[in-house]
């Protein structure tokens, strides 16, 4: 019960995007050895290319931060029920959701293995275990020529942050650029412990 609604939940998210080039098929390719060792992929921030667009950092509630570009609009979520965010670029040729399926939607606290296994029996593509910035993740891709992340806030609610749709090596770069920038927003303690 839990795994359907969840999915539903992420699909009907993931209906913002139209639509092939999966981020996550590519970086399995690109990093032979990490699938063949079923090691993490592992990406930093530091590795966001500046070139690939004007951005900007943004703090979320939930405790994460994302480089995202300045251009971008904010969409109307209002139709959604589990999308908590949301971007269209310029041209509306790409978009970028945040979801997010509370432990109380659920039925049960969200765990990454869990919502790994709901996702392939899906028919999700391109799993990969992430580690993006120290936070553990799940890679994916969709049908839909969308990839993203899921992962498990601190309490038991599941996020997914969703790119798409990913056509060229443009919309790649976006995508990883976004994927590569998540992490954990700072706190004020956390400022003071590295001065």
């Amino acid at each position: 019960m839990m795994k359907k609604r969840v999915l539903a939940l992420m699909m009907a998210g993931m209906m913002v995007f139209g639509g092939t080039m999966p981020v996550f098929a590519e970086a399995d390719t690109e990093t032979e050895t990490e699938a063949q060792s079923e090691d993490p992929i592992v990406w930093s921030y530091e590795d966001i290319d500046p070139d690939v667009y004007d951005g900007k950092w943004f703090s979320f509630e939930y405790g994460f931060d994302l480089y995202l570009p300045t251009d971008w609009e904010e969409a109307d979520i209002s139709d959604s029920d589990n999308m908590v965010y949301a971007l269209n670029s310029p041209d509306g040729k790409m978009s970028m959701a945040i979801t997010c399926n509370t432990a109380e939607e659920m039925g049960t606290k969200a765990e990454l293995d869990a919502v790994k296994a709901a996702l392939e029996s899906e028919g999700f593509t391109g799993l990969a275990d992430a580690e993006i910035n120290g936070i553990s993740t799940v890679g994916f891709d969709g049908e839909q020529n969308v990839s993203g992340i899921a992962f498990v806030g601190e309490s038991g609610n599941m996020y997914s942050i969703i790119v798409g749709p990913i056509e060229d090596e443009d919309s790649q770069a976006i995508a990883l650029n976004i994927f590569r920038s998540f992490s954990e927003t700072e706190t004020e303690a956390d400022t003071e412990a590295e001065s």
